[in-house]
């Protein structure tokens, strides 16, 4: 899908909203599912693919919005978002995301910095889940954001591929449960992350 966002203040990175509906879906789905399948059986691997785009124009030139882009835990605040090593917007960054649920655990979550293109693209891959204490076992996936500036204003491409998998819930629970969190996410950025990112460009100004 793709999404215009306004022209008027209006992503944690995006998966984040869909890993805290499951885990807190999952304490009560996971002892029946367990149930179900018996001690000895082995619970089937299922996935969730989500594909996201989302597009919006900055009234500001790409020098000013770049900053933002390789640093988005000033924006996207749904979760707590760090650089935890290599130099900041470049190439081998690993940035940790950590999720609290409902049921006060926290999950952490990795990706790493993998192409850097100054003032025209990022692109996050994520590392494989190293707990699998929460609903999602498997997570694969890039984010990519691309930025084009056209007479001072700078066009931004945002676009999620990521596979998610687990095996705490039947495949048509865990869709319905990580298509509810994708609506959510998608709400999310434009009511929260884009408007969040326009008033600090605003504030930049001052």
């Amino acid at each position: 899908m793709t999404y215009e966002a306004p022209n008027r203040p209006r992503s944690a990175i995006t998966f984040v909203a869909l890993l805290v509906l499951a885990s807190c879906q999952a304490a009560c789905i996971s002892p029946r599912i367990d149930a179900e399948v018996g001690n000895n059986a082995q619970p089937q691997f299922v996935t969730f693919d989500q594909l996201l785009h989302i597009h919006f124009t900055l009234e500001y030139p790409i020098a000013q919005v770049w900053p933002y882009v390789i640093g988005i835990e000033s924006w996207i605040k749904a979760n707590p978002i760090e650089s935890i090593a290599g130099v900041r917007g470049e190439t081998g960054e690993i940035i940790k995301i950590s999720v609290l649920t409902n049921d006060n655990k926290k999950h952490e979550y990795f990706a790493e910095v993998i192409q850097v293109l100054p003032r025209q693209k990022l692109v996050m891959k994520y590392l494989p889940v190293k707990s699998t204490s929460g609903v999602i076992e498997g997570l694969y996936g890039y984010d990519v954001y691309e930025l084009e500036e056209i007479n001072g204003i700078t066009q931004v491409s945002f676009q999620t591929y990521q596979e998610y998998g687990t095996s705490k819930m039947s495949g048509e629970e865990f869709r319905a449960i990580m298509e509810l969190g994708m609506e959510a996410s998608e709400k999310r950025w434009l009511e929260e992350y884009i408007p969040t990112l326009r008033a600090l460009l605003r504030t930049d100004l001052n």
